[in-house]
Order: structure tokens, then sequence, then C-alpha cells
């Protein structure tokens, strides 16, 4: 039994998902029984081997491995363990960090796909599934174990191929490469003198090869010879001659074209046992019927360049031209070794041969015999001759109808060497040169030379349109985009009848790294608009601003002094325009200069509005700063009554807020509509020094307000304050500095008794509470947000906000006072309806289903919810339940957001180590429904899983 594990862990051992063989070795040498002292400590040693090179594989669950190996190693001794487990820690470490990168290059494996052959083309998946196997490949030869031990990355690169070739044992290319590595890693062991594991890959290799040319790759050739030659180097000369008979034979390897097969093998032959072992396997392959001409061509110039003789290759030629005497590369093979010997009158002779009216070769395959006969003249023969092939030429191409006027392209291929051409590329194109010519031959050849030896003009004509539009200018399909028309679109973009026209490459970089359009409401500034009014408008030194009512007309200031001192200006000012221009006494011209004023003040007031529209959009220092005492002008609009500035007090440091405090308070303070304060950012006590320089009621025009870590006495403080301002609406507090029990209650009461807030955000950082005594009963807010509150006070508090429309807290089921331990709340707890709330934003921690499902029921009109909770059960993060939950209690819903963290390790003190679960049938479940399509605004649907920790998280946006 022994042997037959030790067998399987040396076959598939180092696989990522063989961790139940160890463990199941492991289980069956703890059961084994020793009888003795020396049996017990065989058993402890063979235990400990194999948990020792088990915890240095990277499999999956290799971490149980090793924690069950300590234990085992603790149990045995726990001094001689601690060390020994101190002294593998940092292998294992590094082994679990490789399991890590090979489990995520695993899951991109179809392992159990059948071994099929490829489709033509190849399909997406086929294509997906050979690169996850090259990648995985490639990243075994890397040695990420960073071992020293050559023969375990040779081990383990040798399962990968294998286990690859299990799917894709036909492609030719893996098998070769497998084999070449275990060649090349036979030979690194044979420099280093280990000729023992040279030879055991040599002989693996061997094995492979055998096992590919018997199953999937019998009929390539391409392993065959590979084959052949890996055996001929290893000096066995019978076997790589068994090889080719077995590829040459039509029973065996069901070839239709074996004239490659019968080349390599004559090559072969002349290597092993010399030439007339050579002429053997031609003589051979001339009766197989199977074989074509090249057979012939490669034994003739085989016999011209080993034994040097000339007549045997003539011999050889003419054999074949008897049989291919109409094959018109063959020709041109026995044409091209004519002229290379300088056999200047037997090449004159093969041509008139060939071309002579007996050889039925059709006209239009003789063209590229007429195109080398006319190269060959023109080397070797005078001009009179030149003529005469350049004639009878001419004449073949008249009787086929191809030159269609264009004769000059038979003069360029005269004239022509090589790459050298008798024209420019222009003046070639203006002759149509291009259209037909090809690189290795003839402009009207190019194509029978190229292809098939039947092609007519159309088809010519066809590859000549072909290149010619290879060659034309194609417009960029980059930017097209989808018929998609949008009915609203964003203020910035760029919309069309289709849709929207997407940005450069360059700016929707920019754009993706912005928040997102709907985080800012407006106005929204146009900068051209902008930039236009700020080159065109005119600052005077002295001006009176403006100001325009509701209703958008002009409100002029009619005392007495300014309005009559206005007049008579604009009296003079009229009388001097009067004389100037020579108007008519009817007062006419007068009036169109009134109205010219006025349009340019109200140029002047537009402009101060856009001004006055950026100023909102920075903070009050640089305000004051940049703006303050430039002119008149900007004086008028930095303290114009309608603008509302943002004083985020809590980054001025601490050196420049004397000095801000007192411009702000003295001279700024009706145009400040959000105030932020802040104890924590430079480490001093900001609001103390605040508030001792001024009172909060003299920011009459305050709406919202933000205080960060502020403590109990100056939240109580404000607190008063508050009242006395009629306009402020929006309250944040968030401080860390209350935390006493009465503190608390005090603040939590005063704050949401305050009835002339709508929005409430209270971040106390501690449970919200207050005195049972005093009620809250004049909370009037509409959005109210609270980190920490127990079930039982939320049920408290709701029923006396009835404005209330948003709620956001981080929820507690449990009661805020002790009970005993059989009563629940969540069968206690009982709400009311509260129809007006429309929007939920809820954590829940810890979750209690039952209390959960109390309170949504007292909601029935939320229309957005989102929740974050933490649940410790696998049945509360699947869908059904929240369909389930949700289309009972919440039938308005419209969009939902749901973040589930599910915890799996801990459940009633007991360890759940085999839950697990597949997060993408759990994503599809929410994915594949439609009522979590329509309702998730993002449709973002996503679940990770950590299989070592058996946690998960769920998010569906």
């Amino acid at each position: 039994m022994v042997q037959a594990y030790d067998f399987a862990l040396e076959k598939i051992g180092m696989d990522v998902y063989s961790y139940t063989i160890w463990n199941d070795y492991v289980t069956f040498l703890k059961s084994v029984e020793a009888v003795g002292p020396y049996a017990e400590n065989q058993k402890i040693a063979a235990v400990r081997k194999v948990y020792q090179k088990g915890i240095m594989t990277p499999i999956v669950s290799v971490d149980l491995l090793w924690k069950d190996y300590c234990a085992f190693e603790m149990s045995v001794n726990p001094t001689l363990g601690k060390s020994i487990i101190e002294s593998r820690s940092r292998d294992f470490l590094n082994v679990k960090r490789v399991t890590k990168e090979l489990e995520i290059l695993t899951r991109a494996l179809d392992r159990n796909s059948p071994c099929v052959p490829p489709t033509t083309p190849q399909s997406t998946e086929e294509i997906k599934q050979l690169a996850a196997w090259r990648k995985l490949i490639t990243w075994e030869r890397s040695n990420r174990l960073k071992t020293e031990d050559a023969l375990l990355v040779t081990r383990r690169v040798v399962l990968a191929y294998e286990q690859c070739l299990l799917c894709l044992g036909y492609y030719p290319d893996l098998w070769y490469e497998v084999c070449a590595y275990l060649e090349q890693t036979s030979r690194l062991y044979s420099e280093r003198g280990d000729a023992h594991l040279a030879k055991r890959f040599l002989d693996e290799a061997s094995t492979l090869y055998e096992r590919a040319t018997q199953t999937y790759m019998r009929s390539n050739m391409l392993i065959h010879f590979a084959y052949a030659d890996f055996e001929e180097y290893r000096l066995n000369v019978d076997k790589a001659r068994a090889i080719y008979n077995r590829l040459l034979s039509p029973d065996e390897s069901n070839m239709k074209d074996p004239t490659l097969a019968y080349i390599q093998a004559m090559r072969f032959e002349r290597r092993a046992d010399g030439i007339k072992a050579a002429r053997a396997v031609f003589k051979r392959a001339r009766e197989d019927p199977r074989v074509n001409h090249q057979v012939y061509v490669a034994a003739a110039l085989m016999e011209y360049y080993c034994t040097k003789d000339n007549n045997i290759a003539f011999n050889i030629f003419n054999l074949g031209l008897k049989k291919y005497g109409q094959n018109v590369d063959y020709i041109l093979a026995y044409v091209d070794y004519m002229t290379h010997l300088n056999e200047d009158h037997n090449a004159r002779v093969l041509f008139e041969r060939v071309l002579s009216p007996d050889n039925a070769i059709p006209k239009q395959s003789q063209l590229p015999i007429w195109y080398e006969f006319l190269k060959f003249e023109s080397q070797v023969g005078d001009l009179q001759s030149i003529k005469k092939v350049e004639k009878r030429r001419f004449n073949t191409y008249s009787e086929l109808n191809d030159l269609e006027g264009r004769e000059t392209l038979l003069i360029v291929d005269q004239y022509k060497f090589l790459n050298l051409l008798p024209c420019s590329t222009d003046e070639l194109k203006l002759l149509g040169y291009k259209d037909t010519l090809s690189t290795n031959s003839s402009s009207i050849t190019s194509s029978i030379a190229n292809g098939s030896p039947a092609m007519n003009s159309t088809t010519l004509l066809e590859q000549a349109a072909r290149d010619r539009r290879a060659h034309l200018s194609r417009p960029d399909i980059k930017h097209l985009m989808p018929y998609r028309p949008t009915r609203n679109p964003l203020p910035g973009s760029h919309p069309t009848p289709g849709g929207i026209f997407p940005l450069p490459e360059t700016a929707m970089y920019l754009v993706n790294g912005l928040p997102p359009a709907r985080n800012f409401e407006g106005p929204f500034v146009i900068i051209d608009k902008l930039m236009e009014y700020v080159a065109n408008v005119v600052i005077p030194d002295n001006f009176e601003p403006v100001r325009i009512s509701v209703q958008g007309e002009f409100i002029r200031d009619l005392d007495s002094n300014n309005s009559q001192q206005g007049r008579k200006t604009e009296h003079a000012d009229s009388d001097d325009e009067d004389q100037n221009s020579q108007t008519n006494l009817n007062g006419r011209a007068t009036m169109n200069i009134y109205q010219q004023r006025q349009q340019k003040r109200a140029r002047l007031a537009t402009a101060g509005e856009i001004l006055m529209a950026i100023f909102e959009y920075m903070n009050v220092e640089d305000v004051w700063i940049i703006f303050f005492n430039m002119n008149s002008r900007f004086n008028s609009l930095v303290f114009d009554s309608r603008l509302r500035l943002t004083a985020d007090v809590s980054k001025i440091d601490k050196s420049n807020f004397d000095s801000f405090c007192l411009s702000l308070i003295s001279t700024n303070f009706s145009n400040i509509f959000t105030l932020i304060l802040s104890n924590n950012y430079y480490r001093y006590s900001q609001i103390h020094s605040f508030l001792s320089r001024t009172n909060l009621t003299v920011f009459q025009s305050l709406h919202a307000l933000t205080l960060i870590d502020i403590n109990y006495n100056e939240l109580t403080e404000v607190a008063k304050q508050i009242k006395q301002l009629p306009f402020v609406n929006y309250l944040h507090v968030n401080t860390h500095e209350i935390f006493r029990d009465k503190e608390l209650s005090n603040v939590t009461h005063a704050l949401l008794n305050e009835s002339n807030i709508r929005v409430i955000v209270l971040y106390l950082h501690e449970k919200i509470q207050w005195i049972e005594s005093e009620a809250i009963t004049s909370c009037n807010a509409e959005v109210l947000s609270l980190d920490f509150i127990n079930a039982d006070r939320l049920a408290l508090l709701l029923p006396n906000c009835p404005s209330l429309r948003s709620l956001t807290l981080t929820l507690d089921p449990r009661s805020s006072v002790p009970k005993t331990v059989d009563e629940n709340l969540s069968s206690t707890l009982t709400l009311n309806t509260f129809a007006h709330i429309t929007y939920l934003r809820l954590c829940f921690r810890p979750f209690d289903a039952s209390a959960l499902d109390r309170l949504l029921s007292s909601v029935p009109s939320v229309r957005r919810f989102s929740i974050e909770t933490l649940v410790y059960n696998t049945d509360y993060i699947r869908s059904p339940f929240w369909t389930t939950l949700l289309q009972t209690q919440l039938p308005l819903l419209e969009r939902i957001r749901l973040v589930v963290r599910g915890w799996f390790v801990l459940k009633s003190g007991t360890i759940l180590s085999n839950e697990k679960f597949d997060d993408s049938s759990v994503v599809d479940s929410y994915r594949c429904d439609r009522y979590w399509l329509d309702r998730a605004y993002k449709r973002k649907f996503h679940c990770h899983v950590d299989f070592y920790s058996y946690t998960a998280v769920l998010q569906i946006r």
C-alpha cells in the first residue's frame, strides 16, 4: 500500500489539486499500528517525511496540511516540534505564496475538455485555453519556488506539459517543446557528468515521441522527422529507419502526399548508409503513385551535389520530364538547374522542347516559362536572339488577349534586375505595373507563377483590384460608435443624433479620474463664455453694483442725492454726445444713448454673476486673499449679499488663524453660507479660540455648520447659539471627544430637538441614547444620519420624526438595556409604519434576520435601499433570501445596493471546515434575475471568496 501511495505521489503528487492524496497517505500512515519503540519511531519518521514533503509542494489547502503537521509535531515532542516548525515556517510561507499564484493560473484551465482536433479557424475558447496552458508552462519553467533542485523543476515542467497534452494533444508544437526541453535537460546533466540522469531524460523524450506518433501525431510529418533526427543523434539508426518506414507505409500513416517524407528519408539514408541507400529510397518513391515531381528534383540535386555527376542528374531530370512534362513548376526547376550549369545549348534545347507545339502545355501556363526564357537570353544571348524570344512571347500574350494596351509592361520585365526597375515608382503606378506585378515574377505572369496555372484575365483584374485597395487610405474607425440616442446628455458632453460622441483617449483617461458628474450641482460654468466675458469686460475704478430682482429686473437706488447726481451726469453726457453726433431735436438720440448705457450695465452685471458663481466654488480664505482690495468692483462682488461662501476654518493653520478670524468676523461674515470648524486638523483648540473671538449669531446668513472633534462644553454652547440662527438647516457633528453617558444623552437630546434643522448628521462614535424622561419631541429633520443606535432607541426616535424622508444609520439589533438570556429583542421589537421614509441606508451588525424583517416592514415606501452587513451563514449571502425579503417588505423599491460580508469559519462555536460554495453560482443567481438587474443601478455583481479563511464578500451595486 505504501508503494502504491509513493507511485501516485511521484506521478501526480505535484498537481495543484492533489491535497486529498497527501491527506489520505498521512491518514493511512497514522492508522498503522506500531509495536515497540523502534516501530513507533519508524512510524513517526515516515509520517514526518510525508508531511515535510507535502508542505513544500504548492497545492490547494496546503495551509490545512501545515496545521495538521504543526499539531503532529507538537503532539510528538513540543520542544523539538517548536524548533522544527520555526525552521520550516519560512519555506512554508514561500510555498503558500506560490500556491496562490498557481491557483490563479489554474482557474482559467478547463481540465475536463476532451482532446479533439482544433477547428479552422480556431474558436475563441480554444485560443484562451491554449494561452492559459502556455502561461502555466512558462510559470513552471521560471522556477517560482526558487528551489535549487533542478530535478524538481524538470519534473514539474514535464507534468505541466503532460497535463496540457491530455486536452491539447493535437498541437504538434507542444509535443516538440516538451521533447526538446527533456533533450536540453539531458544535455545539461551530461555536461555535469551525471550520465544516469542524462540517459533517463533521453529515454523519457523517446517515450513521448513514440506516444505522439502512435496516437495524435500518427500522420504528422513534423513530429516524425524530429523523432527520427532525435534517434539518429542517439546513434539508433535502425530505429530512425523504422520511423521513416512507418511514416511511408500507406497502412499506418494514411498520408495523401508522402513526397516530403520520401525526400527526408533519402537524406537520412545518404547520411546513414551512403548514396546507394538513398537511390533505393528514390526507386521506392517512383513506384508510389502518391508522390509528386518534387522527389525527382530532390534526387537529381542530391546526385549533383553529392556525387558531382551531372549525367546522373540529367538522367533523373529527363526521367521526370517524361512524367511531368506539362508541370510548370517541374519545368522551371529543370530550367533553373540547366541555367546554373552554363550549358547554354542544352538550356535552349530544353526551352524549345517544352515550348514546342508538340508539348501540350496550355498557353496560359507557358507565360512563366517564356519569362525565364527571356531572362536567360538577356544574360547569355545577343540582341537578335533577345528580340526573337520577345516577339514570340508577345505573340503568346496576344493570343491570350492579356495585354489590353499595356505592352510596355513586357519591356519593363525585360530590363529589370532583381528589385531594380527601369522606371520610378510613380511611373510604374501610371503604367499599371503594380496592379499585376509580384516581386518574384513578371508583371503579367505573377499570379500564374505564384498560384494555379489556369488563371484568366478576370482573375488577374480581381487580384489587381485587391492590391490597389490595399494601398488606399482607410478611415480611422476607433471613434465609430453604436447608434444609442441619448435623451438628456450630461453637460460638457458632445451629443449627436446617434448618441454621445466619445472623447479622445487622453481626455477619457482624465475624465475617468474625475468624480462623477452627479456629485456636482449647478451652476455649471461655460468656460468659453467665461473667457469671452473676461477678455471683453472693462472694469471701471468706481462701480455701483446693479441689483437684480427675482423676476430678473434691474433695481436702481432712487435716493434723492444719488439719483439727482446720476441724472445730471447722464444729461451732461447726453448733451455732449448730442453735440458730437448732431442729432435732431426730438430726443430720440438721447433715448438711444440711455439704452446703450443700460445694456452696458447689464453686461457688467452678467460678468459679475459669473464671477460670483466662481467664488462659490472657492474657500473664503482664497477669495479674501486673491480678490479683496483689488478694486472697488471686486470689493462689491466679494461683499454682495447674494454671494454664498464656504469658510473652511479647519484648513487654517495656527499662525494665520488670528488674522483670518479678524478679517472674517469684521468684514465678511454676512456672506458665509457654510462654516466648518475642527479641533483635530492642526492639533490646536480651534473651536474654543473661534468662539472666544466671536459669537455664531453674527453669521445670520449661515445655512450649514460642520463641527469636527468638538468637546461637550463647546457643543453645548454652539447648540444654544444655533437657536438664534434662522437659516441653519444643515448640522454635521463628528467627534470622538464625548463619551460619558450623561453627556451623550444631553447632546443627543439637544441636537435632535432643534426644530429648524432639516439635515442632521450625528457621528458621536458611541451609542445614540437619551434619558427616558426627556423624550425627543420636536425633531423636524428630513435627512437623518446616525452612526450607532440600538433598535429599541430607533423605535422610540422614528415616531417623533414626522418629516423624515432619508435615514442613514448603523443599527445594533440588540437592546440598550440588559435582558435575560432567553429574551430576544428581534421577537419583542415593535415598530410602527413610517410611510414618509423613501431612502434607507443601513449598516447592520450583527446580522439578525428577524429584526431586519421587522424594520423593513415599518418602511414600506422605501424606493432606494442600501445595506452593509456581516453574516455567519451562507444562506444569507444567496439570492433567494434577499429576493423574498425585499419583494415582500419593500414593494416600491427602485434602486438597491447590497454589500454582504460572510465569515463562515465560526458559527455557534463550531468550525465549519467543509462549508464551501461556488462564488460564480452565487453571482449568477443575482445577475440572471430580472428583479436585481432592474434595481442594481450600476449593474455590478461581484463575489470574492477566500477558501483559506472561508470568507466571502458579495457586492451588488
